[in-house]
């Protein structure tokens, strides 16, 4: 299939392409036992709240708390999807694949009073700061001799922990990022902090387009002293993997994910999404930590241009609800970025134009990905790189390769707002690849966004033959 500079794409014909959070607090030696007797009260009280995310008995166990309603709806399997606000908290490494700055609050009502505050931010230049807060509200103190607690008063149990991180994306479909934390639990006045460390990697499986794979080490210190005793962290290793995926016009994603905590067994997480119309996602999960309910979670939402709000419910079986809610933000990102060595982008994407010309697609994927090592996060020539990615799977007769990347071209259109000639190019492939799949309405929205964008003169000749046989033989006005 003959592809020229200027990037006009020949349809070919139909058929032709092959297609928990458990505190275990041992109590300093020494301590009254109306301290003790408390503690114990403290630990029946919360252990419900903890075994139902995690099995440990270290302190810190909060930090296994899931945070923002879509990665708790779908079931926490979140370390590969983490490209967001909520990066630090599942895989720094997604820092570095964040678009926009996005900022997100979520607050989480739990049963018994319980209540979980949470608040991301991730800047399109790779760093991001959360805060996450856990309240078990107030307990009343009781002692050996007066176990009703008569007068003693009431003592509270919080958690809250505050981390800062950095992302990298450093080409051929790799990413990586480490984040430091800071760590305080306080029961009854007392209290004990922590430094910690995380680090992760994100990689794109060349193999199968869509398939992103992600690891993290977690909590990784020297541990914790309360008062002269000393505590391990509750290190924790996480595995994940997760497609993107049309379904019948919708994006959607799956994902799967295992998760080893330094003294428990291994658990088990899977999510799916599928957001319907481009702005009413729904969602579903299991989650395997939760022992105290099924582990199934859903949720859904509204994203409405720069605006989210999420929404996720989690049974816990006889112990109650969890009702999670999320509002997020997004703003700059393209407009903000660094300057990058734009000489030198441009160079390698004619360069990547030049191959396709010639017939070589690997060399001209090797000259986009070059281009692409050298864009900062969010940079707007996104666009031209999936769209040479979609023109190369379009080039080897790879259907589905192609559709993904003209749509990632297309939302790396929407994210920047530019609509030039490149937008045109993206719409244009996405709109051949609809028709393809024989979605005539659907390519016919493409064409008619390409044809008011800024085509080439080839590109809209391109588009209005298209439109015309589409519409009949009334032509384009």
């Amino acid at each position: 299939m003959e592809l020229k500079r200027d990037r006009g794409l020949k349809p070919s014909a139909p058929g032709a392409l092959k297609k928990g959070v458990g505190t275990r607090w041992r109590g300093p030696p020494g301590s009254s036992s109306w301290l003790a007797v408390f503690f114990t009260a403290a630990l029946w009280a919360v252990r419900p709240v903890f075994c139902a995310q995690s099995a440990g008995g270290q302190p810190f166990d909060f930090l296994f708390l899931d945070a923002g309603a879509r990665s708790v709806a779908m079931g926490g399997a979140y370390t590969a999807i983490a490209t967001d606000a909520n990066a630090l908290l599942y895989n720094p490494a997604g820092l570095g694949r964040v678009a926009q700055n996005e900022a997100t609050v979520m607050h989480n009502q739990y049963f018994a009073g319980i209540t979980q505050e949470y608040l991301g931010f991730a800047a399109a230049k790779g760093w991001g700061l959360n805060f996450n807060y856990l309240d078990f509200g107030s307990i009343e103190q009781t002692t050996l001799s007066n176990p009703n607690g008569s007068g003693l008063g009431y003592a509270g149990l919080t958690d809250w922990a505050a981390s800062a991180g950095y992302g990298h994306d450093v080409g051929y479909g790799v990413s990586l990022g480490v984040a430091a934390k800071y760590i305080t639990e306080d029961i009854a006045g007392i209290s004990g902090h922590a430094e910690a460390a995380d680090a992760g990697v994100l990689y794109d499986v060349p193999l199968l387009d869509g398939l992103t794979v992600g690891a993290a080490l977690q909590n990784m210190g020297p541990g914790v002293r309360f008062q002269g005793a000393s505590e391990s962290l509750p290190l924790n290793a996480r595995f994940g993997a997760a497609y993107r995926f049309s379904l019948l016009g919708q994006d959607g994603v799956v994902s799967l994910e295992a998760d080893k905590e330094r003294s428990d067994a291994a658990t088990i997480s899977a999510g799916a999404e599928v957001v319907v119309l481009g702005v009413l996602p729904l969602r579903a999960g299991y989650d395997g930590k939760n022992d105290a309910g099924s582990g199934l979670s859903l949720g859904t939402g509204w994203k409405f241009k720069n605006v989210s709000v999420d929404y996720a419910f989690v049974p816990f079986g006889s112990l109650g609800t969890a009702n999670y809610i999320s509002l997020s933000l997004r703003w700059g990102g393209p407009a903000e970025v660094e300057k990058a060595d734009d000489a030198a982008i441009d160079d390698d994407f004619m360069r990547a134009d030049g191959f396709l010309d010639e017939g070589l697609p690997d060399q001209a994927r090797e000259a986009a990905e070059e281009a692409r090592a050298l864009m900062p996060p969010g940079d707007p020539r996104m666009v031209r790189y999936f769209d040479v990615l979609g023109h190369i799977a379009w080039s080897t007769r790879d259907a589905a390769a192609a559709e993904k990347n003209f749509r990632a071209a297309v939302d790396a259109v929407q994210a920047s707002g530019l609509m030039d000639e490149y937008a045109a190019y993206a719409y244009t492939g996405l709109g051949l690849c609809r028709l393809e799949d024989k979605d005539k309405a659907g390519a016919a929205k493409d064409f008619e966004v390409a044809l008011h964008a800024m085509p080439t003169e080839r590109n809209r000749e391109l588009i209005e033959k298209e439109l015309q046989g589409l519409n009949g033989a009334a032509g384009i006005k």
